[in-house]
């Protein structure tokens, strides 16, 4: 009897899992994980370690291994993953079978999740399911009559990437060069004051990050310090959201007063005659 091995590649952690299927069911035997070192090798060559450890000489049936996206799932690579710069393009499932001798695929990882859901979890024997994942990003996998939604692309579910409302948040993409790493800020809606802008202006540059200019509307900053901390916060943003999420708390607050008080009325007095 052999074991299937899973990894999953996180931008914060990265874990090896081995289990067996025995009547109809799955059955986890051993799970160990780790940060998610720079190198991106050594975390391969460190969860193929971890799985030959947890075989502990058994055959190696196959081998699943789970990312955040986007990536080509058929050629095992990944695509530019914003959770995991350096990773794009690596050969992922050819290295997984190189090294453990067995078959391996390549799958986003909230697919992977509603699959393993719908198979042996709260969606079996549903015909649609819906799987949302909440970790260093946000996503989502759907099953469909019994297979992974994929969409054109390969990117259906990627729920984390959707602008539903003007008080979103105002963060965008980044892209690092070297030696120098680079931020793009989109420009929100609503123009900002002069104040409000030498406000975060200021703010970046306490955390190493100079404004460069503007560039097809969007602001781009740059940073020469490795040490310095990533601009995954923008303070001011953060503050204009909470307020108007907060703004909009209170509407909703009152108006669901006003609701609560015409049922009172209406269960009291009866409803007008028109």
């Amino acid at each position: 009897m052999g074991i299937y091995v899973g990894f999953d590649i996180g931008g914060t952690k990265c874990a090896a899992i081995t289990g067996i299927e025995k009547d109809g069911d799955i059955r986890i035997l051993s799970r160990e994980a780790f940060a998610t070192p720079a190198d991106q090798l050594s975390a391969l060559e460190r969860l193929c370690a971890l799985a030959e450890g947890m075989a502990d000489g058994q055959p190696i049936l196959g081998v699943g291994i789970s990312s955040g996206g986007p990536m080509d799932a058929a050629a095992g690579k990944l695509c530019n993953p914003p959770n995991l710069p350096g990773w794009s393009g690596l050969p992922l499932t050819e290295f997984a079978q190189a090294r453990l001798h067995a078959p391996a695929v390549l799958e986003n990882d909230a697919n992977a999740c509603a699959l393993a859901e719908w198979r042996w979890g709260a969606g079996r024997g549903s015909r649609i399911m819906l799987f949302l994942t909440f970790g260093t990003g946000l996503g989502a996998g759907i099953v469909l009559d019994g297979r992974v939604l994929r969409g054109a692309c390969g990117n259906a579910g990627e729920l984390g990437h959707w602008r539903l409302a003007d008080s979103g948040s105002r963060l965008a993409a980044f892209e690092r060069t070297e030696p120098a790493r680079c931020r793009v800020r989109l420009q929100p809606k609503r123009q900002e004051t002069a104040e409000a802008w030498r406000e975060r202006t200021d703010a970046y540059a306490a955390m190493s990050w100079t404004y460069a200019g503007e560039l097809r509307g969007q602001e781009v900053y740059y940073c020469d310090d490795p040490a310095a901390a990533e601009l995954e916060s923008d303070p001011v943003a953060q503050r204009w959201a909470w307020e108007k999420s907060l703004k909009r708390s209170q509407r909703e607050a009152w108006l669901g007063l006003l609701a609560l008080a015409a049922l009172g009325a209406w269960a009291f007095w009866g409803v007008p005659d028109r």
